[in-house]
């Protein structure tokens, strides 16, 4: 399982995520496929791989949600991430 996600991760180089619309088909299928196999491995018990490992995240939230902020913070921890959440005050985006 983890040659077939570096291969993907291979085959598809992402520098941002920041609309759907500028994702081809192919990254968004490989960003699922990934989703699905972390999931099943968290729900198996196992271990994730650290494929966050040395990388910053940040996150800005249009609409302030405490669940969905929390559960990107916990994800990104557990891939070995840093997790930075960005106000729109902050950045003086409206």
């Amino acid at each position: 399982m983890a040659d077939d996600h570096q291969q993907r991760v291979n085959n598809v180089k992402m520098q941002h995520f920041i609309s759907l619309t500028d994702t081809t088909c192919q990254q968004l299928q490989s960003i699922m496929e990934t989703s699905f196999e972390l999931r099943d491995q968290r729900q198996a018990g196992q271990r994730h791989e650290q494929i966050l490992a040395g990388k910053s995240l940040a996150m800005i939230f249009e609409k302030a949600s405490l669940r969905t902020r929390v559960s990107f913070e916990q994800a990104i921890i557990e891939l070995g991430g840093h997790a930075t959440v960005l106000g729109l005050s902050l950045i003086h985006i409206s």
